[in-house]
């Protein structure tokens, strides 16, 4: 009587590794190639025989004729990521040998690549620049575009360095209503002064007048980095916030908002000192460090915002800290 006997669904051929067999199962064994995780796996036993292999495969893949509808897959080996923002939409791979016509096609490639060469190392340096600051895509992008505007207006050439790209990292983010002032930016690179990053930024609004402008800016917009930079509570922050929006509707001389936001900063931190609050609070030279500002545009503006404390401060705030904001309001007198 004959056994009954199942057999396992034969492998592709493309897995199968000929001339290898498993140790424990001898030629019962198969052993395959798994390609996504480099490993050497018994069909058998399941016994992984080596891992972490170097892949013999092709390193690229290019989707053109898939993505274009065109029959069967593109295998051949493309070069780096494309970008929207550059002209040459090729390949960077480097031909070697061939005849005439498959250099002429290689030199055409090359010239191509050097019209886009300043582009993309100014794009290099903005990535840099993002990610030491944080910055979003979209601010990444608005950053592109206007490197892309000088690089067609003939400006870029000479300009692909640290300075001019963070007068191109402030003007995106002043677009992008993400406002970083230039005290902040010269961080990245600590030999900058920001009188040479000022000057660069006023050029680049001679080249691209258009670029650079802000839609809205306002002090209530620099609170939240100012106040988490000073380590104070989301509850101070929305009593600032709610200080500078009252006080720029009722100054009328003309301030910063930098210098209206480190104001209202130091009248509520005189506040809680005077009433002799525990909590911690921050120096005026801590406010005008983080907001970027002297210690005399502080107590200036703090003295502008004296007359009008209890006008542009929150009620509840008020009748919470009545003791600490008549103290306050004694300092005027």
């Amino acid at each position: 009587m004959k056994h009954a006997t199942t057999n396992k669904t034969a492998p592709p051929s493309k897995f199968l590794r000929k001339g290898l067999c498993c140790p424990d199962c001898g030629p019962m064994g198969i052993v395959l190639l798994d390609h996504c995780e480099g490993n050497q796996i018994c069909n058998n036993c399941g016994r992984v025989l080596e891992s972490h292999m170097i892949s013999d495969e092709q390193e690229w893949r290019s989707f053109n004729t898939e993505s274009s509808g065109g029959a069967g897959s593109d295998r051949n080996r493309v070069g780096e990521a494309l970008d929207h923002w550059t002209e040459s939409q090729v390949s960077a791979t480097t031909f070697l040998g061939g005849g005439k016509r498959l250099q002429q096609i290689q030199e055409s490639t090359s010239v191509s690549n050097q019209q886009d060469r300043l582009l993309r190392q100014a794009f290099v340096q903005l990535r840099s620049i993002a990610e030491c600051f944080g910055l979003q895509e979209h601010t990444m992008e608005r950053a592109k575009e206007i490197a892309k505007d000088l690089q067609l207006a003939g400006h870029l050439k000479g300009r692909c360095n640290t300075l001019n790209m963070l007068a191109v990292t402030y003007l995106a983010c002043r677009e992008a209503s993400l406002f970083r002032t230039v005290k902040e930016l010269i961080v990245y690179d600590r030999s900058l002064t920001e009188r040479d990053l000022a000057r660069s930024i006023n050029k680049l609004k001679k080249f691209l007048p258009h670029r650079g402008a802000a839609f809205f800016e306002s002090a209530s917009q620099l609170l939240d980095r100012f106040c988490s930079r000073l380590s104070l509570s989301t509850n101070l922050c929305s009593v600032a916030e709610h200080a500078v929006e009252k006080a720029c509707n009722i100054v009328t001389t003309a301030h910063r908002p930098t210098s209206m936001a480190a104001g209202v900063l130091f009248l509520i931190v005189q506040i809680f000192t005077l009433e002799g609050s525990d909590e911690k609070m921050p120096s005026i030279s801590d406010i005008a460090r983080v907001c970027s500002v002297g210690e005399h545009t502080v107590r200036r503006t703090f003295r502008e915002l004296l007359p009008i404390a209890t006008r542009i401060l929150p009620a509840n705030f008020q009748s919470q800290h009545y003791e600490g904001i008549q103290r306050v309001l004694e300092l005027k007198k």
